[in-house]
């Protein structure tokens, strides 16, 4: 089954179409090259087992390559004076310069996505307020990198006794500082930062990251607008729309305008208009209905914000200031910030869709976290719940709200508590009509995108040692502060040389039970007796198989778990016959699959994206990103094999009665992993299981318990926990005790038994005669399934991983299952 985009393209767009034979010439030498440098990179040579470890980090260099050669392309057929570059226009300035020179297509890709410097960005974003000055031309000064001048932060306040009024708009042209990306760690921030009468330098510097904490006025003179264009848009015609079920991805570029509209007949003063992209993440825990919301990104469009001037448009179009298109929209916002009456304003945005996000966005430093998740589920408390009514059409397989911009609703399995969503937010700020001196938003708007992360090469893990060494970590703090309790109760301070010990002997403890062989001597001196112990250590452990093991037990017989297994250990059978067994272990193992599943979507989205629909820009975007993927990584799973172990548990019986596979039943395991806090671990398929996840989460409990606890002993002999227990640690334990994982079975395969050889009898290591069997299982996707799949992600608050949940029936009744953890991906699969 093919994914939403359809791979069946077989011409290319080329302007030149008496080339193109040399074109595709080029193509396919450009193609060569780009698999010898995937080669020469390694990222084809990787054994199978290779791809499942613990830290494996996550490819997305070869896109990162041909992203930066592809600007460079762009950049040289421009063919600027440099030196323009540098130059910041003061005053109405006409720019000079050959439009024939410039390749056209080149012009047309070409998007000014670079990152300003702080200091710019917070001379023109994070402006003071309105009335802390009144001639806005004593503001219009470039910030100094070199001596400080405050006038490029406040301007000039001395000898500015003429009246505000509006001017020509300066005209900053060919500005390569239109896109900031930031990102938000916490956003639980209060209010109570804007309540003072006038805001400092230091609320200055915030105004842009604390804007969406900002109370709404929702003015009804004014009216904000957000519309999102097919292709570049003409700053004086009318512009195509993009469709709502349009689909985004890494290295898109978002274009459209904003529009501001005074419908009132008195002028209006607003103090900051901002245009931004906006990530963030809901989680609403079902038990308390606390809410947790992090906005994970933030670009701010620089050039269709508000600022001094006039910045030309991120993509590579200029247009006049102050001029009217044929809508009757003045082009830009007045320097004044004032609004006119019965006026209405325009200003162009382009927001490029980054490959991931900043490494500060996890606290954990979780590599897998700072890749962009997809669009998921719907945000039903968002602008006063709004959003919550929107229903699914059971015909069309999603629904949306009936105005443009509305966010999309599939079944996407995310239920009503958890949500991602991605917005192009314009906000116009302003003091609060009726709380003087309280900043406010008057108005805003926003147009929700849908974003789907492109399958870049992301390894499967397992969560399991990642705990093991929390587990260990928090542990080890417990021991420590509860060996100061038991010193003060007996009436002794502790030395800090003798604290010191403990933890050494503690450590050595730790160690020992990682090797035996190591002794207390040869860690203490930072040596190891055992020269294994450091590869030990480093081992990669085998996480590139999942197997299932389960007592296989005859109909008739009432054996006990324990009875059973003493019967394995001394390899006695039951009195009720020496003649024949039946009994055994029965273990069953997968090797994990390289191969995936494709993004599932409903038809009508999946014809809305495909490939021969993208514009231009999509379309060389979805080349590059196609390319850069090995085609091993493209392959959609079709088999599982599975290597079948039985043991008996009488090796004296004259005859073994060897299992009987029956039939083996697959489904898809849907699992959705949430926390109010950040969680610390990468989680996995193949561990979070119902009993699994409820044993983790009760010991964390437990953890929980014990922490406070030790807390109001702490107290008690006034000492300070958290030298031993940091803060981190703690909301790491907060974080898993309130874990929650939901799943869901969905059918959605046909399968069948491909192949079932016959056992073969093979010595273990234990040199317990067993028998081995291989078993092949044809999967393959159903035509129509309504669920939407959205690929797998991992966020610091939310996560989907998926698995194929295998149930194996024998002849005798008896059934076992596997889960087998898979990823669903976002390519045209071959």
């Amino acid at each position: 089954m093919s994914n939403n985009r359809n791979p069946q393209r077989t011409t290319s767009t080329s302007h030149d179409h008496n080339n193109t034979e040399d074109n595709n010439d080029i193509d396919y030498n450009i193609s060569s090259k780009r698999r010898d440098l995937n080669a020469a990179l390694g990222l084809d040579s990787t054994g199978a087992e290779d791809d499942y470890y613990e830290d494996n980090q996550i490819d997305y260099t070869n896109a990162f390559l041909k992203e930066s050669k592809h600007s460079q392309e762009i950049l040289s057929k421009l063919r600027p004076d440099i030196s323009n570059f540098d130059k910041v226009l003061l005053g109405p300035t006409d720019w000079n310069y050959d439009d024939e020179k410039m390749n056209s297509l080149a012009k047309k890709q070409f998007v000014f996505d670079l990152l300003p410097s702080f200091e710019m960005l917070h001379s023109m974003q994070n402006t003071t307020p309105r009335c802390s000055f009144e001639n806005p031309d004593d503001h219009d000064f470039p910030p100094d990198y070199f001596n400080n001048n405050i006038h490029g932060r406040i301007g000039s306040i001395a000898g500015s006794g003429s009246p505000s009024y509006a001017t020509t708009p300066n005209s900053i042209q060919n500005s390569s500082t239109s896109l900031s990306s930031m990102t938000s760690r916490d956003s639980q921030i209060t209010i109570d930062d804007y309540q003072d009468d006038t805001i400092p330098d230091t609320s200055e510097k915030n105004l842009l990251d604390k804007s969406h904490l900002l109370p709404n006025y929702d003015s009804s003179n004014i009216d904000v607008g957000v519309h999102v264009t097919r292709d570049v848009p003409d700053p004086i015609k009318r512009n195509e729309n993009e469709s709502m079920l349009k689909e985004y991805t890494s290295g898109d570029v978002v274009h459209g305008y904003v529009t501001v509209n005074n419908t009132s007949t008195k002028p209006h003063e607003f103090q900051m208009f901002h245009v931004t992209l906006d990530g963030y993440i809901l989680v609403i825990d079902p038990n308390t209905k606390r809410s947790s919301h992090k906005r994970f990104l933030n670009m701010v469009d620089i050039s269709a914000s508000w600022s001094y001037g006039t910045l030309s448009p991120a993509a590579n179009f200029n247009y006049q200031a102050s001029t009217k298109d044929e809508e009757g929209f003045i082009l830009g916002l007045p320097n004044d910030r004032i609004l006119r009456p019965k006026s209405k304003y325009k200003k162009f945005f382009a927001f490029k869709i980054p490959y991931k996000l900043l490494d500060n966005t996890c606290r954990h430093d979780l590599e897998i976290h700072t890749l962009l998740p997809p669009s998921f589920g719907v945000d039903r408390v968002k602008k006063k719940g709004s959003y919550a009514n929107i229903s699914i059409n059971p015909l069309l397989h999603y629904g949306h709200s009936g105005v443009k911009g509305s966010p999309i609703l599939t079944d996407d399995l995310s239920g009503d508590n958890l949500s991602i969503s991605y917005a192009i937010n314009a906000k116009l700020i302003s003091f609060h009509p009726r709380k003087l001196n309280k900043l406010c938003v008057l108005k805003q708007n926003e147009y929700n995108l849908r974003f789907i992360p492109y399958g870049f090469a992301i390894p499967l893990f397992s969560s399991k040692s990642a705990l093991i060494n929390l587990t260990s970590q928090i542990e080890h703090g417990f021991e420590v502060a509860q060996h100061v309790i038991d010193m003060k109760k007996l009436g002794k301070d502790v030395p800090q040389e003798d604290e010191a010990e403990f933890v050494r002997v503690l450590k050595d403890r730790q160690l020992q039970s990682v090797n035996p062989e190591l002794t207390p001597s040869s860690s203490n001196n930072n040596t190891y007796s055992n020269p294994s112990f450091i590869d030990k250590i480093h081992e990669t452990k085998d996480f590139s198989r999942v197997e299932c093991t389960s007592k296989y037990l005859d109909d008739g017989l009432a054996n006990t778990r324990s009875s059973f297994l003493k019967g394995l250990k001394l390899g006695g059978g039951s009195q009720k016959s020496k003649s024949t067994n039946t009994n055994g272990l029965i273990t069953i193992s997968s090797k994990i699959p390289k191969g995936g599943l494709p993004y599932i979507s409903p038809s009508l989205l999946r014809k809305t994206n495909e490939v021969s629909k993208l514009n231009e820009l999509g379309i060389k975007n979805h080349d590059k990103l196609s390319l850069s993927l090995p085609d091993k990584e493209k392959k959609k799973l079709s088999t599982l094999k599975f290597e079948f172990t039985f043991t008996p548990s009488d090796f004296s019986s004259e005859s073994i009665t060897l299992p009987e596979l029956k039939n083996i039943k697959a489904s898809l395991l849907a699992l959705n992993m949430s926390s109010t806090s950040p969680i610390p671990v990468k989680l996995s398929g193949d561990f979070f299981t119902k009993k699994d996840s409820e044993r983790v989460i009760a010991k964390f409990q437990k953890y929980h318990d014990q922490y406070q606890s030790l807390l109001e002993k702490f107290k008690e002999y006034e000492l300070d926990l958290s030298r031993h227990i940091d803060k981190f640690t703690y909301q790491d334990i907060v974080a898993l005790k309130n874990l929650h994982v939901d799943s869901t079975t969905v059918d959605v395969f046909d399968y069948s038994i491909k192949t079932d050889s016959s056992w073969e009898q093979t010595p273990s290591e234990s040199n317990q005669t067993q028998w081995k069997k291989k078993v092949e299982l044809n999967i393959d996707l159903k035509d129509n399934i309504s669920e939407t799949l959205v690929p797998n992600f991992q966020t610091c608050l939310l996560s989907r991983v998926y698995s194929i949940q295998l149930v194996f029936k024998f002849k005798n009744g008896h059934s076992t299952e596997l889960v087998v953890p898979i990823r669903l991906r976002s390519f045209d699969d071959l």
